[in-house]
């Protein structure tokens, strides 16, 4: 009677340990959804900046780059939306990193297409020219992206953490969680 008391208490202590477990991992792999959101949201300020910027400086055959940009945001923007809906998938975030390093380089090459000065000094144009004032609102977006960035970074690795531990492991083969990939976001 002892024994099968003992039994069965082992089998509690068993089920709610793994109950726990696995509510854990969901609750760490919504983290790294709620993460991407700011990703996300400062995609989104991003595209805008760069719609302003097309705007501002329509594509015309003497600026082929303003072009290579247009093609390099319309990228980013699929990028962004496939990797926003699927955070978890590391195919998707690789996706988005290249997607983003692609966007960097047109960015800058666009950037060095513009004048320096509007009938300005070089001195008074380098600090308030067109090329300086984009560049300078670029910066900010990155900066304000940083935050956003470390979070989902910092998500992602207590989420490959807490898949690797035992007996989570075990659920996580069982319910089919993968790693996630930390983003690159090398735009700056």
């Amino acid at each position: 009677m002892a024994l099968s008391a003992l039994f069965w208490l082992a089998a509690a202590a068993l089920l709610f340990g793994a109950v726990g477990a696995y509510n854990r991992l969901v609750r760490l792999r919504a983290g790294v959804a709620q993460a991407f959101a700011g990703i996300g949201a400062h995609g989104a300020r991003l595209l805008a900046l760069l719609e302003e910027f097309g705007a501002a400086n329509p594509v015309d055959e003497a600026m082929p780059a303003h072009a290579v940009l247009k093609a390099a945001a319309a990228q980013f923007a699929i990028c962004l939306a496939a990797a926003r809906a699927a955070p978890l998938h590391a195919a998707e975030i690789a996706a988005l990193a290249t997607a983003a390093q692609v966007l960097g380089t047109a960015w800058g090459a666009a950037l060095h297409e513009l004048p320096e000065a509007d009938g300005q000094d070089a001195a008074a144009a380098a600090t308030t020219g067109p090329r300086a004032l984009w560049r300078q609102r670029w910066e900010e977006e990155q900066m304000q992206s940083s935050a956003s960035v470390q979070q989902f970074h910092t998500a992602v690795q207590h989420y490959n953490a807490a898949i690797a531990q035992f007996p989570a492991l075990l659920l996580a083969w069982l319910f089919g969680f993968k790693a996630a990939r930390a983003l690159e976001w090398p735009l700056s």
